[in-house]
Parts: C-alpha cells; sequence; structure tokens
C-alpha cells in the first residue's frame, strides 16, 4: 500500500511501481446490462465498489467517482538506488458531485470526448438507470 491524501473531495493514492495492474476486458451491450443490474441488486443489500470503463455499467451507480492514474518518475539521488530514478504511481480519486459531470464522465467513457451525441447518450443512461432504481 502507499501513502494517501485527501483533499477538496479527492483521494490521492501514492504508490510504487510501473501502475501497469489493470486489465480492460470489453463488453457487449447485453453483458454489460446483466453486470449493471447484478451490481444495483447487490447494491440493495451490500455496498459494492465497482471500478469500470462501461458506461451501461457506471450509470447504474448512487455515486460516481472518477479516478485518474499516473506514474512519476523522480530521481532519488541516494546510494540505496545508486543515484538512478524510482518510478511512483499516483491515483487520484475525485467524487463526481453532480449530475453535470456525471454526465460528462459518462460521456467520455462513451465517445472519448464530449461530444454532443456522447452527452446525450450518457444523459440517457442516467435517465434509464434512475428510473430503473425507482422501479426497485
Amino acid at each position: 500500500m502507499g501513502d494517501f491524501d485527501y483533499h477538496e473531495n479527492t483521494l490521492t493514492v501514492y504508490g510504487k511501481g510501473k501502475g501497469n495492474d489493470s486489465t480492460r476486458i470489453d463488453l457487449n451491450p447485453c453483458v454489460a446490462e446483466a453486470i449493471a443490474e447484478k451490481l444495483h441488486q447487490l447494491g440493495q443489500i451490500s455496498q459494492v465498489l465497482c471500478v469500470t470503463h462501461q458506461p451501461l455499467v457506471a450509470a447504474m451507480a448512487d455515486r460516481h467517482f472518477r479516478v485518474d492514474k499516473q506514474v512519476i518518475t523522480e530521481s532519488t539521488g541516494t546510494q540505496k538506488n545508486n543515484g538512478h530514478s524510482e518510478q511512483r504511481t499516483v491515483v487520484r480519486v475525485t467524487s463526481l458531485d453532480n449530475l453535470t459531470k456525471r454526465r460528462e464522465e459518462l460521456a467520455q467513457l462513451a465517445g472519448g470526448k464530449s461530444a454532443q451525441e456522447a452527452i446525450a447518450f450518457a444523459e440517457s443512461l442516467l435517465t434509464q438507470a434512475a428510473n430503473h432504481r425507482r422501479q426497485s
């Protein structure tokens, strides 16, 4: 584990290593929808934390966070590392505490940028998810 800091709704975690610790799996929309539904059902009885790049899954969440990860190379200059550089992974978790931020993040997941079509798609996902949660 690493050090952490909390400031202005952002949790920052500092760790060592190259940061290649995640796997990306592309899901078809039917599978993503089924996963979102199962996570929603589980969330009715337990707390669920899910990290996803899938907008259909993310839209179903009650709360959203943005996770940014960056590898930083620091030159230590110490004898311990023979003066070589050391890599640290910095992870920042920011609460997306309003609908606009949630919609923009989902649009980026869906389209890679905040184009009008991606925003409209994100808005429809959030509306569908809200309607589904009300019916549950």
